[in-house]
């Protein structure tokens, strides 16, 4: 009997699906909203995404879990509200993935916060 040796080629890229990178918030204002939208290939293991923001912008969630145990890895569509308090400036919110899954451990994508600033005047007697 002849021997079969097969190769396989790895060529899934991990990496997060983001419906925009970009988001536009008013200073004290509205909430504005990215989606999640998924993961681009299954994880081995389940991931959990964090939000990472400084503190002059408030996240929604700060965290939730992408479950490897079904198929709704690539469909997720998880929203994320950002309002930005009062003094807030323009940032980058990081949104990181933490998981057994190596590939995944140590994924990222960043969303850029553009900060309108409030219209201040000043009214002098």
């Amino acid at each position: 009997m002849a021997e079969r040796i097969d190769d396989f080629i790895d060529d899934d890229t991990v990496g997060i699906n983001m419906d925009n990178n970009v988001l536009t918030i008013q200073e004290s204002g509205g909430i504005n909203s990215v989606t999640f939208v998924g993961l681009n290939t299954k994880p081995v293991a389940t991931v959990t995404i964090q939000i990472k923001v400084d503190n002059s912008i408030v996240a929604t969630p700060t965290s939730f879990v992408v479950n490897n145990e079904n198929e709704a890895w690539e469909h997720i569509n998880q929203q994320i509200d950002f309002s930005a308090k009062n003094g807030a400036v323009s940032t980058t919110a990081h949104v990181i993935c933490i998981s057994e899954d190596l590939k995944y451990n140590t994924t990222s994508t960043d969303v850029s916060i553009v900060v309108q600033p409030l219209l201040r005047t000043l009214n002098i007697p």
